[in-house]
């Protein structure tokens, strides 16, 4: 899947085709944007930052890239936590992410 600047824009319902960790094709369908996300991984971040989204992201988890050009946006992320987060750890903070997204719609 090529992501650009140009499908980022476009409207909802979206479908998409990705590859399964077995290598089969599937369509994926997206069928409203999210108003907030949690994001794990500095690719993600860049993409975030690129696409100017940072507004959404109510927490940012490891940190592994130091070379981005976009080191100084990443930075300004709320981050959580510097290692791979546990799945413990982000079902500790859903209530605290659903709140955040409720009162930022």
């Amino acid at each position: 899947m090529e992501i650009t600047s140009a499908n980022i824009n476009k409207k909802n319902p979206m479908s998409v085709d990705v590859h399964t960790y077995k290598g089969e094709e599937i369509t994926q369908t997206i069928d409203k944007s999210p108003k907030k996300v949690m994001i794990i991984g500095s690719a993600v971040a860049e993409l975030i930052v690129k696409f100017e989204q940072q507004e959404k992201v109510v927490g940012f988890a490891y940190s592994d890239q130091t070379d981005s050009k976009f080191a100084e946006e990443i930075e300004k992320l709320p981050l959580v936590r510097k290692m791979w987060p546990s799945k413990e750890l982000n079902v500790s903070r859903a209530s605290l992410y659903r709140k955040l997204s409720e009162g930022n719609n």
